[in-house]
């Protein structure tokens, strides 16, 4: 037998174990079977049979598959051999991908290492911005995932729009407010052309989180909510994000751009058309992201965007963004706040070198024990007459006290953030060398923001909420302040809601 007819039987023989062929033995016609002179019929299937080389009579093979296609070992037989087809055409597709990349004349591997240790975009070459000078970020490029971007034709920037990263040359924060040099007009690739950058920039579009004073825009805790919702919707309308916040005092004396410069100067914006949207405690606004077609609804180069709204779940239900979510607004909430806050967002060196003191008053950097915080916001009382309403009461905070004690007892710092000064001087009280606080003017910056003391205020509410994101055991109350602070924290591990006299453990939402 031949080596083609050994695997054919072979073959055969494999598939007859599932029942998928099936041997048939002939009957056929004539008393002289074994007669080489006799022609054999097969009268099970119409065909003929004869004597194959050896001399014995050949079988015959049918398939059985209409019989056995309900065999789940048959369907499964099936599954695999598509899904090895498929894997072997998807193999090929990348084959060929990878060839078609290497004739750019790039080697992929310089690549890949380049953007590993300089995640930072570089699309255009505009304005040195204060990072405050900390190389340190506390955003995570592995934990973004950013596409890959390069300067090439039509590339893509799914992620970050038509927003400006930071460049590694930008200037400390003692330069806020100071002047800045003209950068040089060069040229750059924008979709696939080459033009001079002062051309390139009438063609971008701006959308601008307004808090300038005029009108009110909400305690630090509703500022955030919508500083963030404002980032989202300039990454889905590609427009180039910015943010002008200078009530109490300007916002770039303690936080300075980390990944994004959204700070744009007031002689980019001077002759363009604009519109003003206010969306504070206003949703009419709000509802009508779920189906509007931004970009043909205002069509005017800059939008200023008062909110203190969080638009994540309008903006992710409309339909004309659907295809350009960034990667890290695909994923819940609480994602979605601390992901986009650290892309914006890093201390200034000012309010970290405020921030240091602390920590290591509390031993933080050396602790054997949690470090414990709590956020007790208490509303209008006698201490906060201005506040619209009453969260928690004083006298009702015995079961805080005690959950705060049990762990001091076993070495923990605790330090305590507050709207009022009854509940700071009663922790002071019952803790002494292990309370901590920022020891500054309790004020609400919305509030109180045309007092004078109003910027000292604001100085430390920020302070506060930042040493609340590196506690082990955080109590937050009714408040967007704490809240917000445990988003950026980002873990569930450790976390607890006080409020009307009960402490229970709590999730991020």
């Amino acid at each position: 037998m031949s080596g083609f007819s050994k695997a054919k039987s072979m073959l055969f023989g494999r598939l007859a174990e599932f029942k998928i062929f099936e041997t048939v033995t002939p009957r056929y016609k004539g008393s002289a079977a074994n007669s080489d002179s006799i022609q054999l019929r097969d009268v099970s299937n119409g065909t003929h049979a004869g004597r194959g080389r050896s001399g014995r009579v050949k079988s015959r093979y049918r398939c059985n598959v209409r019989r056995r296609a309900r065999s789940p070992l048959f369907v499964l037989s099936v599954c695999l051999i598509v899904y090895f087809i498929a894997l072997h055409i998807y193999l090929m597709k990348l084959i060929s991908q990878d060839h078609s990349y290497s004739s750019t004349n790039e080697e992929p591997g310089d690549d890949i290492l380049d953007r590993m240790k300089n995640p930072r975009l570089h699309f255009r070459e505009l304005e040195n911005v204060d990072t405050g000078g900390n190389s340190n970020s506390i955003f995570s490029y592995r934990e973004l995932r950013l596409p890959r971007l390069r300067l090439e034709p039509n590339s893509s920037r799914k992620d970050l729009g038509n927003l400006v990263p930071v460049k590694d040359s930008d200037v400390d924060n003692r330069n806020v407010g100071k002047s800045k040099k003209k950068v040089p007009s060069r040229d750059v690739r924008v979709q696939g052309k080459t033009s001079n950058t002062s051309d390139t920039r009438s063609r971008v579009k701006y959308l601008i989180y307004l808090c300038d004073g005029s009108r009110s825009c909400g305690g630090w805790g509703d500022r955030q909510r919508g500083l963030v919702s404002a980032f989202l919707l300039a990454n889905v309308t590609r427009r180039r994000f910015g943010i002008n916040m200078t009530v109490p005092c300007d916002v770039t004396n303690y936080y300075v751009p980390n990944k994004v410069n959204w700070r744009i100067s007031e002689s980019e914006l001077r002759g363009r058309s604009n519109r003003v949207i206010h969306s504070v405690d206003d949703d009419t606004f709000h509802y009508s992201l779920l189906k509007t077609d931004f970009e043909n609804a205002y069509k005017e180069d800059v939008i200023f965007l008062r909110t203190n709204i969080e638009h994540f779940w309008t903006i992710r239900s409309n339909p004309y963004f659907t295809k350009v979510l960034p990667r890290w607004a695909k994923f819940g909430r609480p994602l979605f706040f601390r992901e986009a806050w650290n892309i914006l967002m890093k201390p200034s060196s000012y309010l970290q070198n405020h921030l240091e003191p602390i920590l290591t008053d509390s031993r933080f950097y050396n602790r054997t024990s949690p470090f414990v915080c709590a956020h007790v916001r208490i509303g209008r009382s006698r201490n906060n007459p201005t506040d619209t309403e009453s969260r928690n009461d004083v006298s009702q905070l015995g079961s805080l006290w005690r959950f705060l004690e049990s762990y001091a007892k076993n070495g923990s710092h605790i330090y305590l953030a507050t709207d009022n000064t009854e509940v700071r001087e009663i922790s002071r009280q019952k803790f002494g060398f292990a309370h901590h606080d920022s020891g500054g003017v309790i004020a609400h910056i919305d509030k109180r923001r045309e007092e004078k003391d109003g910027c000292k205020g604001f100085e430390y509410a920020l302070l506060d909420q930042l040493v609340l994101t590196h506690c082990d055991v955080l109590v937050t109350s009714h408040s967007m302040f704490g809240s917000r602070a445990a988003l950026i924290r980002g873990t569930n591990s450790g976390l607890y809601y006080y409020h009307n006299g009960t402490i229970e453990k709590t999730k991020l939402k």
